[in-house]
C-alpha cells in the first residue's frame, strides 16, 4: 500500500485519506503505552509512506497513526502478523483498544 502516492505501476495499492484525515501523530497527542518513541515519522509519517506486508505477515513498519488532529488511530503490526488497532481518545485523554 502506498499511503497518498503510488508509481501507477500497479506495484503498490493507493491508499487516499479524507481530506480530515492526517498521516501521523500530532505532538499534543501520547503515544499509547508500551510503544517505544519513533526514531522519525511520528509526526509526519514521512519515513514510511509505503507498507509493505510479506507473505509471512511481517512488515516494512509495524507502528501507523492516522488523525483528525484531535483523535487518533494507532495501528501495530506484531512479527506475528497479528494488527491491534488503538484509538486516542480526546475526551478521555487516554488510548483504547479498537
Amino acid at each position: 500500500m502506498a499511503l497518498g502516492k503510488a508509481s501507477g505501476a500497479g506495484e503498490h495499492l493507493p491508499v487516499q485519506l479524507g481530506h480530515r484525515i492526517k498521516w501521523g501523530k500530532p505532538p499534543s497527542i501520547p503515544l499509547p503505552p508500551d510503544i517505544d518513541a519513533p526514531l522519525v515519522a511520528a509526526n509526519t509519517g514521512e519515513s514510511h509512506p509505503i507498507i509493505t506486508v510479506t507473505p509471512r505477515r511481517t512488515a516494512l513498519a509495524s507502528v501507523w497513526f492516522l488523525n483528525d488532529g484531535r483523535e487518533a488511530l494507532c495501528m501495530r503490526l506484531s512479527g506475528r502478523g497479528h494488527l491491534q488497532v488503538l484509538r486516542w481518545k480526546h475526551d478521555r485523554k487516554t488510548w483504547m483498544n479498537q
